[in-house]
């Protein structure tokens, strides 16, 4: 199957600085996004070091066998993260610097995807939109009951991360493996996009450009930045022939 990508990224009003990172390969069929953890220092550093970590380890790989492409995806993803927690102890103005990561691989006709954080990844087929992210955050952990509920503590912290890379040593990334199709589209994207846009839009863009990918993420940020833009923007789609 081919796999077709494009992608683009914007930096927030708000932020004033990029802290996100996006990379495509299609070649090599991989894709990542980044998305640095907002309120502390060194974001655009761990969402770089997650992407330049991940992409070096693919690139410099000879080979690798089927059966051990989860255990290789999982090994990148646990490299990042000890690299962005060494990068924190040994530059003390970054300690807790953090990111979301989703990382997709295509391989014969299988996705395989690691994620971490809120950021999410997406799939249209045939009119149909879902996402097949959990988004980390204490909100979406309340209300599937893994942690205790309280209205005035959710309010507050509701949109705080309960993983991400360069939170802990002991991360626990969520991966998944699904068959690919040949109509699908999948699409990567920091929470810059979907605070602002609501999904039924994500799925009116991608159904009005299925022939002409590289509009929809730069459509989507540009409709991101008109409902107010505040957050840095990453979108990357992967459409499958």
């Amino acid at each position: 199957m081919q796999i077709q990508m494009s992608g683009a990224s914007h930096v927030g009003r708000v932020r004033k600085m990029n802290q996100d990172s996006l990379l495509f390969d299609e070649a090599m069929g991989f894709c990542l996004v980044a998305d640095g953890i907002g309120g502390k220092p060194g974001g655009e550093i761990a969402s770089k070091i997650a992407v330049d970590t991940v992409s070096q380890g693919i690139w410099s790989s000879l080979s690798i066998k089927y059966s051990d492409v989860p255990a290789f995806m999982l090994e990148q993803v646990y490299k990042a993260n000890l690299k962005i927690l060494d990068y924190g102890t040994f530059h003390a103005n970054y300690c807790g610097l953090g990111t979301t990561l989703d990382f997709a691989y295509f391989v014969g006709e299988s996705l395989n995807f690691v994620h971490v954080g809120d950021s999410r990844v997406y799939v249209y087929y045939q009119n149909h939109f879902f996402q097949l992210t959990i988004d980390h955050n204490i909100e979406n952990f309340a209300h599937r009951g893994l942690v205790q509920r309280r209205h005035d503590f959710i309010k507050k912290n509701g949109t705080k991360l309960t993983k991400g890379l360069g939170l802990t040593d002991d991360l626990e990334p969520d991966f998944f493996q699904k068959n690919i199709y040949p109509g699908e589209i999948y699409l990567l994207a920091s929470d810059g996009l979907f605070d602002m846009v609501e999904d039924s839009y994500i799925k009116q863009v991608i159904s009005q450009n299925i022939e002409n990918l590289g509009r929809i993420p730069t459509q989507l940020i540009s409709s991101a930045n008109k409902n107010g833009g505040k957050d840095n923007i990453s979108v990357v789609v992967c459409g499958i022939g």
